[in-house]
């Protein structure tokens, strides 16, 4: 009786919704309905378009490329398309459902990402509206690399890992064990599976401090055999360890911080960067009531600190450290208003809200069926949720490419890297590019190239010569745009609020020269590589 009883409660609980559902549904609402931009914000990025044509090249060949697909620039030089895995399932929803299905895929990614987030810091034992409030800055601060890239797959990853883990520390479950196997995924997904090696290195660094200090070392053992088997786990890939050597180079590269936005130091002049810098501070003041507290660095501080300066010096890193620090936050919030609450009133409204809060946070505890069916509902509605079906016109130059389309075809183009990106969605395989957003590819040869051209510094002329232009398509905000109108090799053919159009006189014939009749993709570059 009392097992059946048992059974119809569970099920009971199972087919309740509860705050973390809402939490759930409503997030892309806030995030991806309610703003001007909506679902398009999501496609923000032009690499998008890349992404979708490696991963379609995968598909075809059944292997990861090595060697360069997109460019006239570097043609067949090596490649390592880090994120394949990643790109073929944006490749396999781009056929399902165009870039639509593509950006509600991300959108799906980021929302279990936020749920995830928001279970952690309750398990951490923060007050419900602690909680709620450390998850919305976290989630605020986190939105600045909100776009349907590979990245978000980093986010799921890292937010499941690291409640694992902090599961683990409490009470050992085999279940941190799953972490080995997933980062042979993760690994394939996105380089920043070498964020989860980080962190565990430092849980590793602080377990063995304890070890050297108290004479335990179980907990060292344990955290470094689950190291070192995700290490291990990062060699399955198609490139071995030369993934490791071109991503940690690439990492280092004084000239991509120069050139890259996202790998520069973050501005605090937008909204998701202030709520980046609420948690900055309190993530250090966290830190440093700890350390008085405890008298030595844990894991988790260990990881606020590391990833404070990470995220300080790139903003590419301001979402691991939102997720990084937020349970800790919370955690340390709701125990200073704990105490504080010891000697107020029962009545006082301080004591009041900590305990609605508290079953708020025993609400926001749990999960139910609702989270799966709200997911099958937006698969379901997917053609009702107004998705996009392109790139927004306003920041990539679809009209111009239109009026154009057969002229451009098969031309060598200069344009700005993230219009390569465009273009290559649009075009490839038949229009090639000079660059694109694969910086870790081009490198500085032709990074500073495109910059002086693109600035239209001392011999740019002889650049734009020197690899055969015939076409030059670009914002009127280009320097060189300006020295253009006064050459007279060069004719504006174009121009409307995004984009000018430059043909190099005589430039059909000079592209046909270059590239010869019906170049648009040889025997060898069909061939698997």
């Amino acid at each position: 009786m009392h097992g059946k009883e048992d059974q119809l409660r569970g099920w009971r609980r199972w087919l309740t919704p509860s705050f973390a559902d809402l939490f759930f549904i409503t997030l892309p609402v806030w995030l991806f309905v309610a703003p001007a931009d909506g679902w398009r914000g999501l496609l923000g990025d032009g690499d998008t378009g890349w992404h979708i044509r490696t991963g379609e090249w995968v598909l075809a060949y059944g292997t990861a490329p090595r060697v360069d697909l997109f460019s006239f620039s570097r043609p067949g030089d090596p490649w390592y398309a880090w994120e394949w895995l990643a790109d073929v399932a944006m490749a396999g929803l781009h056929r399902w459902g165009g870039l639509g299905a593509v950006a509600l895929a991300a959108a799906v990614v980021i929302s279990l990402f936020a749920l995830i987030l928001l279970r952690h810091v309750i398990w951490s034992g923060a007050n419900g509206f602690v909680g709620l409030m450390v998850t919305w800055l976290a989630i605020g601060a986190a939105s600045t690399h909100f776009l349907a890239r590979p990245h978000v797959f980093t986010l799921l990853f890292l937010a499941g890992g690291l409640w694992l883990l902090a599961i683990d520390r409490k009470r050992q479950t085999p279940w941190i064990w799953a972490m080995a196997p997933l980062t042979v995924v993760w690994t394939n997904l996105h380089s920043g599976v070498f964020g989860w090696i980080a962190c565990l290195g430092l849980w590793f660094v602080s377990d063995v401090w304890v070890a050297w200090k108290t004479g335990i070392q179980v907990r060292a053992r344990r955290t470094g055999w689950l190291l070192a088997a995700c290490i291990a786990g990062t060699l399955v890939n198609p490139y071995s360890f030369e993934l490791h050597r071109h991503v940690f180079s690439y990492m280092r590269s004084d000239w991509i911080r120069d050139m890259v936005q996202e790998f520069q130091s973050p501005s605090f002049r937008s909204g998701n960067m202030r709520l980046f810098e609420i948690l900055l501070i309190l993530g250090l003041m966290t830190v440093a009531w700890r350390l008085w507290r405890d008298r030595r660095f844990t894991g988790e501080t260990l990881m606020v600190v590391f990833w404070a300066h990470m995220a300080l010096g790139s903003v590419r890193h301001v979402p691991i450290y939102a997720l990084v620090a937020a349970p800790l936050i919370a955690s340390e919030l709701t125990g200073a208003w704990r105490r504080v609450c010891r000697h107020s009133p029962r009545s006082s409204l301080g004591r009041v809200l900590f305990d609605m809060g508290a079953g708020l946070g025993r609400a926001m505890g749990r999960s139910s069926a609702w989270a799966a069916l709200a997911l099958a509902a937006a698969a379901g509605f997917a053609g009702h949720l107004a998705l996009p079906g392109n790139f927004d016109p306003a920041k990539f130059p679809e009209a111009m490419l239109d009026r154009h389309r057969g002229e451009l075809m098969n031309a060598r183009i200069l344009a700005p890297d993230e219009w390569g990106d465009y273009l290559i969605y649009r075009a490839w395989p038949e229009q090639r590019v000079f660059i694109d957003g694969r910086t870790d590819f081009y490198g500085p040869r032709v990074g500073n190239e495109y910059v002086r051209m693109m600035e239209g510094k001392p011999g740019w002329n002889r650049l734009l010569a020197a690899h055969g232009f015939t076409h030059v398509l670009c914002p009127a905000t280009w320097p060189l745009a300006e020295l253009l109108k006064t050459q007279g090799a060069w004719r504006l053919a174009d121009s409307d609020r995004l984009a000018l159009l430059f043909v190099r006189e005589g430039g059909s014939e000079t592209a046909h020269l270059l590239l010869g009749p019906g170049t648009a993709e040889s025997k060898e570059d069909k061939a698997p590589r």
